[in-house]
């Protein structure tokens, strides 16, 4: 009978260590999201105000040129996006602006201009 009682109680005490440790590790788990979260969120809101002083101090350098800061930064991006789209080393691909498009279509509207054969004039005897 003292045997069973003991039996009893170390499965009572191992039980109660698992429990224990399962819900350190879900606590550890947690403290970790938690952080990550917290640094992800630090990160993005220093890109923020990094990009908030990079407008000022272009303004700043700008502001007599007419030019808008804010359409000189996407600018910039979108030409930073280009080179990333382009930089592969078998790229076999032509990435063109859309506004460079029309200007290409008007081109080919003169060369087929240029191509078409004029009349001949018949000879007068």
């Amino acid at each position: 009978m003292l045997k069973a009682t003991g039996e009893k109680e170390a499965l009572i005490l191992e039980s109660e260590g698992r429990k224990t440790a399962e819900l350190n590790y879900a606590e550890a788990e947690k403290q970790k999201k938690i952080l990550e979260a917290q640094g992800l969120a630090d990160s993005q809101r220093l890109k923020a105000d990094a990009e908030a002083e990079a407008i000022q101090k272009l303004s700043a350098a700008i502001k007599d040129s007419g030019i808008s800061p804010a359409n000189y930064m996407l600018a910039e991006k979108y030409i930073n996006a280009l080179q990333k789209m382009v930089s592969g080393r078998d790229s076999k691909t032509v990435y063109m602006p859309y506004e460079a498009t029309a200007m290409l279509g008007s081109i080919g509207v003169f060369k087929d201009m240029f191509n078409k054969e004029e009349p001949r004039e018949k000879n007068k005897e």
